[in-house]
């Protein structure tokens, strides 16, 4: 992990871990507080005697510094994976920490949480209060701390009259991760009560309009219980000031628990977690909201576990398994009619996000060769390989087939689709596939909300200069020599209570000295046109990733109006339109951002 701090000139920072933002001082006090006191105060109230908690995670040390706040600890276990932010906390952050890396009731313990765990199991300790403070999952080895094995472990670990707080997802950007991660526990044999919180600096960079926390227990977590915790114990609150606070941390959308039958819970080595991230926000939000600590919890569905074994959901594969048909050699025809192919497709893989699908399958078709070039065929179909207990035998056959071939092909990429319509189908299901299970194989990460404040990359909106050496801004404003002011292309800036999208979509051109015609984007072979090539390449994937930031923000701004109608571009529609359409947008453009990245690092090795 690369830790890195972001100053500004008054004294305030941001901490972020591999570009993932982790806290700003402004308001970390809200997470912080957040995660900590409803936990710290029902567990001093259910516990006899001072506190021994286990903190997993919070190697900042804002977590300890609030559970520090009471008098009831005897001592702290902190267990984080990354020494460099430990250092920093020891360092940097210790007047942000109130020192508490320093104090003598805790110790501090370098090593892999998981192996801990088993560690403490083994040694016979418990814990009164036990603190999940981790990262959001960027891969399987992140997304098994979120799994039925994990909070199994934890169940056991935790004293009996314990209480345990998880550092969630938001319940509003991903809604089936957060719920994955709730069914998940409870399949643990835990009793969970989710809650919520909005944190400013998560939302302005694109990570949701709140952020969701769990507080678990072996025995019933009550409403009464929870309104009845008094928070004049724990000194020093900058957040959590008020009963009313803390029981309003608990309302949920009514449009929210619905997806809890549908997400389901992870086994260890399950990536289910990292593929919810990316499906859709919940939108059409009324503003009713329900009381999660009168959820009847022995009346919940949950879904059968993903082990990680399987490939698609089940209702995928059974219709792959229904309705799949190649064509034969001597049925080769025009390929090119993407609504011949994602009507294939779509009739295979019903259950399809269908916002995303069309625009990508569309992508793939005008101009497979640039699309392709982004991609490695061979790992991605060994990846599914590897994993294809749940696909139709006579798909793993033709995946088989088509790796075979692969092991002599030359790399021209429209090669493969003269193959007919069968092995159009086949790559353009192999794309989908690969988007459900790898995005980062296919699209390139970038949208913020996957995995954002403990989650996704948003670099700001700061100057830069497009193809044509024009200077132009975050916000889509360009620099006008003549009159030395910043110019906006086609709509005005935001005024107040309007939100506007005010960048054009990119396109992707072709590039280099090849023969244009063909549509296949050849790159040049002198050196020189290699470098021109190469600037005009750097400076698109500049502009689109600036452009993708712009969208994030503008997203973010239609998700906190109030008003049914708002300004997109130049028109008013309505809300949860502009939501939908500037999401697809996102979506075009990470595939333009992987494209981009693709030919520039095939130029980089050419």
């Amino acid at each position: 992990m690369s830790g890195s701090v972001e100053r500004r000139p008054d004294g305030s920072f941001a901490l972020f871990i591999d570009g993932d933002l982790q806290f700003d001082s402004q308001d970390e006090h809200i997470y912080h507080e957040g995660l900590i006191l409803p936990g710290l105060l029902a567990a001093q109230k259910r516990c006899d005697g001072p506190l021994d908690v286990l903190i997993i995670g919070g190697g900042d040390g804002l977590s300890a510094r609030e559970i520090l706040k009471s008098d009831s600890i005897n001592r702290i276990t902190l267990v984080d994976y990354d020494p460099e932010i430990v250092q920093m906390s020891l360092g940097d952050f210790s007047k942000l920490n109130k020192s508490s890396m320093a104090d003598p009731k805790l110790t501090i313990n370098c090593t892999d949480a998981w192996e801990f765990v088993e560690e403490a199991l083994n040694d016979g300790e418990q814990f009164d209060l036990i603190v999940v403070d981790l990262t959001v999952a960027a891969d399987a080895d992140g997304a098994r701390f979120h799994s039925i094995d994990w909070y199994e472990n934890l169940y056991q670990l935790l004293s009996p009259n314990g209480i345990m707080s998880v550092n969630g997802v938001s319940p509003h950007q991903t809604p089936l991760s957060y719920w994955s991660i709730f069914n998940s526990m409870v399949k643990a044999q835990l009793v969970v009560r989710p809650y919520r919180v909005a944190i400013p600096s998560f939302f302005s960079r694109g990570y949701g309009s709140d952020w969701g926390f769990f507080l678990a227990a072996k025995n019933d977590i009550s409403q009464d219980e929870i309104h009845s915790l008094n928070l004049e114990n724990i000194e020093q609150k900058q957040f959590l000031t008020s009963l009313n606070q803390l029981k309003e941390m608990f309302l949920l959308p009514d449009e929210l628990y619905p997806l809890q039958e549908v997400a389901q819970p992870a086994l260890e080595g399950s990536e289910i977690l990292i593929r919810y991230f990316h499906h859709g926000a919940l939108t059409g939000w009324t503003g009713k909201v329900s009381d999660s600590l009168l959820m009847n919890l022995d009346e919940l569905s949950i879904p059968e576990a993903d082990t990680g074994r399987e490939v698609l959901p089940i209702e995928i594969s059974t219709a792959l398994a229904n309705a799949i048909t190649f064509q034969t050699e001597s049925e080769i025809e025009e390929f090119a009619d993407p609504k011949q192919v994602l009507g294939d497709v779509l009739r295979l893989m019903p259950s399809l996000e269908p916002s995303q699908t069309p625009d990508m399958l569309a992508d793939f078709l005008s101009d497979p060769s640039v699309f392709l070039r982004s991609v490695d065929l061979s790992a991605l179909i060994s990846r599914i390989l590897k994993r294809a207990g749940s696909l139709p035998p006579q798909l793993v056959a033709e995946l088989k087939l088509l790796s075979i071939k692969l092991a002599d092909w030359t790399g021209d990429q429209l090669s493969l689709m003269r193959m007919g319509r069968n092995v159009v189908t086949l790559l353009a299901l192999l794309m989908v596939i690969g988007n459900l299970l790898y995005p980062d194989m296919v699209y390139a990460k970038g949208d913020g909300g996957r995995d954002g404040a403990r989650a996704g990359d948003n670099r700001g909106n700061g100057e830069y200069r497009d193809r044509n050496g024009r200077r132009r801004r975050g916000d889509g404003a360009w620099w006008n020599e003549g009159t030395s002011t910043w110019v906006y292309d086609d709509v005005q800036k935001r005024g107040p209570g309007r939100v506007q999208n005010r960048v054009p979509e990119l396109e992707i051109k072709e590039y280099g000295g090849g023969n244009k015609g063909n549509n296949s984007a050849q790159l040049p072979q002198s050196n020189e046109d290699k470098k021109q090539t190469l600037v005009m390449l750097t400076n698109d994937l500049e502009e689109a990733v600036s452009y993708q930031n712009l969208l994030k923000d503008e997203l973010g701004q239609y998700m906190l109006q109030d008003n049914s109608t708002v300004s997109f571009g130049m028109h008013d529609i309505s809300r949860d339109e502009a939501i939908r359409l500037t999401q697809r947008l996102i979506d075009k453009n990470s595939l333009k951002i992987a494209m981009l990245n693709g030919l520039i690092t095939n130029l980089d090795e050419a």
